[in-house]
């Protein structure tokens, strides 16, 4: 189920009774309005929408069998970008041929992005102005950027499925890909230029034995976190951050008995948000970690939660 705590953890409250059955959720740019898909009594999945407060429930999106999930909001909360399968009534599992579908939030119209179903996509993500819907083309194992005005498309090479993370102003993105000339697939980080197509690695000579994954970009545009994996530490990630420039790389966790992921930056980008999971027991749950990035401090939110997500 989907809750919400405040800061100082002193007051939790569920946001869904759906018995279990959310999969995923996003916050709106504005952090007043959720997005989530649940399973339904067919084998497949629909998109829902409330506030941020819990109320105003409402199905924008009834799936039947289809599995529909992954919403993204446009920045104006007028769309929400989801992925959408053949499920087959047997869940995730048989998930195949994801495609990238629309739903007006106000109106509930909703529309496959192309007509050509044989262009398929998941981890919809749209650029700041809204005008740029960004999302990972699995039928050519890239990055698709498609410009919602123009009707363009634009295609960036990258190994993986991934959601790439805009900078504020969406003169930027960055993203994931393997590292050239390794035998192991490890992943590093790259950031585009949008206005000229040009490709730069992130860290550079930094953290080269290490696998990144998911960049997020802060909302003032100073830091990019992203969580690493040493190739010698296989099952604990950890946390860092860096400008997206390169320089001032930073470690934001340590701990090699613990895994660190779903990273999201506070509103005015002076916190960060994460998941922490204890390794060495079955029975470890993950918990809610809060850390501020002037002092470094740590703070347990909740136990027994993932995903976390700023809401207002």
């Amino acid at each position: 189920e989907i809750w919400r705590i405040s800061l100082d953890g002193r007051r939790q409250e569920a946001l869904t009774s759906t018995g279990g059955q959310v999969i995923d959720f996003v916050a709106s740019v504005d952090g007043r309005e959720i997005a989530y898909s649940v399973w339904n009594d067919e084998g497949g999945s629909d998109i829902y929408r409330m506030r941020s407060s819990g109320a105003g429930v409402e199905r924008l999106v009834s799936c039947g069998e289809e599995i529909c999930r992954q919403p993204a909001w446009s920045p104006d909360g007028d769309i929400v970008a989801y992925s959408r399968s053949s499920g087959g009534g047997a869940g995730l599992q048989s998930e195949r041929g994801s495609n990238i579908w629309t739903v007006n939030s106000r109106t509930g119209q909703t529309d496959a992005l192309f007509s050509d179903l044989h262009v398929t996509g998941v981890l919809p993500r749209f650029s700041p102005d809204g005008k740029i819907l960004a999302f990972y083309d699995t039928s050519q194992q890239a990055i698709h950027l498609y410009d919602l005005v123009s009707g363009q498309s634009d295609y960036v090479s990258a190994q993986g499925e991934q959601a790439v993370t805009f900078s504020p102003d969406g003169s930027q993105l960055v993203f994931t890909d393997l590292q050239a000339d390794l035998l192991l697939p490890i992943r590093t980080l790259y950031r585009l230029e949008m206005s000229t197509g040009e490709v730069f690695p992130l860290l550079g000579g930094q953290l080269t034995s290490v696998d990144a994954a998911s960049p997020r970009w802060s909302s003032d545009g100073e830091w990019i976190v992203f969580s690493a994996q040493a190739s010698n530490s296989p099952a604990a990630r950890q946390l860092w951050i860096i400008h997206p420039d390169g320089s001032g790389l930073r470690a934001v966790s340590a701990d090699g008995t613990a895994s660190h992921a779903a990273a999201d930056w506070s509103p005015d980008g002076s916190r960060l948000v994460f998941q922490r999971l204890k390794l060495g027991a079955s029975d470890n749950r993950p918990e809610i970690v809060l850390w501020e990035r002037d002092t470094g401090a740590f703070r347990i939110l909740a136990q027994d939660a993932a995903l976390p997500a700023w809401v207002r």
